[in-house]
C-alpha cells in the first residue's frame, strides 16, 4: 500500500493532463446540449410559422449536424414534408430511416410517423405495416403493456380506423374524448378528427361545428392552417 501511494505521489504530474482532458470534454458536451436545445425551440418556432424555413434549415445548416444524429434530422424533415403535403420526398424520407439504424425512442417515434404518413395518402397496406412494425417493436421491448406505450398502439389503432376505415362508429366514441380532454391541443386534434368522420358520415353540421372548436384549440400549430383550410374547404377532409 505504501509502494501504491509513493508511487502515485511521484507521478502525480499524470493526472494534470487527464484531468484537463475531463474538465474540456465535460464543457464541450455542456456546450453541445446547450446548443441542441437552443436548436430544437428554433426548429419547432419555424415549423410553426414557416415550413419553407424550416425545411431548409434541416437541409442546410451544417451545424445541426454537430449536435443532432443523421436520423434525428431525417426524422424532423419527414415531419416538415408531411405538414407541406411533400409526398414524394416524405416517402424518400420513409425509406431511408425504414434502411437506418435507430435508438429505440426514434425507432417508436419513426413507427408512429411512418403509420401517419401512409394513412394520410391512404396507403392501406404500408399504414398497417406501420401498425405491426410498432407493436411488434413494442412487444419485443416488452413495453407494451405499460400505460404510456397501451395508449399509443390505442392511438394508432384510432388513426387507422380514421384515415383507413373510415369508421363513423368512432363519432360518438371521440365526442366523448374530446369533452373530457384537458389539453387543448389534443382536445382540437379529436374535434377535427370528429369534423372528417362527420364528413364522411354526410352530417355537415357537426362537421362545421367541430371545426369551430377545433379552431381554438389548435391555434398556433400546425393543425390551425389544417383546419383553417377545412372551413373554408370541406374537401379538405377527403386528404388531411
Amino acid at each position: 500500500m505504501r509502494d501504491l501511494i509513493a508511487l502515485l505521489k511521484g507521478n502525480l504530474w499524470l493526472f494534470v493532463p487527464a484531468a484537463a482532458l475531463f474538465g474540456v470534454t465535460f464543457l464541450w458536451l455542456r456546450f453541445l446540449s446547450r446548443m441542441r436545445v437552443n436548436a430544437e425551440e428554433q426548429l419547432i418556432r419555424l415549423y410553426r410559422t414557416d415550413l419553407d424555413a424550416y425545411i431548409e434549415r434541416l437541409r442546410g445548416n451544417r451545424r445541426l449536424r454537430l449536435v443532432f444524429r443523421k436520423s434525428t434530422l431525417l426524422l424532423y424533415l419527414l415531419d416538415g414534408y408531411m405538414a407541406q403535403g411533400d409526398e414524394e420526398n416524405a416517402r424518400k424520407a420513409v425509406e431511408r430511416l425504414d434502411a437506418m439504424r435507430l435508438s429505440p425512442q426514434e425507432r417508436v417515434e419513426f413507427y408512429q410517423k411512418r403509420l401517419s404518413f401512409f394513412a394520410q395518402v391512404q396507403n392501406a397496406a404500408e399504414a398497417n405495416k406501420s401498425y405491426t412494425l410498432l407493436e411488434s417493436y413494442l412487444t419485443r421491448m416488452k413495453a407494451e403493456g405499460t400505460e404510456k406505450y397501451a395508449e399509443m398502439l390505442a392511438e394508432a389503432k384510432n388513426i387507422l380506423r380514421i384515415y383507413i376505415d373510415r369508421d363513423v362508429k368512432l363519432i360518438g366514441p371521440l365526442m366523448q374524448k374530446a369533452a373530457g380532454t384537458k389539453n387543448p391541443v389534443l382536445r382540437g386534434v379529436t374535434q377535427y378528427r370528429v369534423a372528417k368522420l362527420a364528413y364522411f358520415k354526410g352530417d355537415m353540421e357537426t362537421v362545421e361545428k367541430y371545426l369551430r372548436r377545433a379552431q381554438g384549440n389548435v391555434a398556433g400549430t400546425y393543425y390551425e392552417a389544417v383546419v383553417e383550410a377545412a372551413i373554408a374547404d370541406k374537401a379538405v377532409l377527403e386528404s388531411k
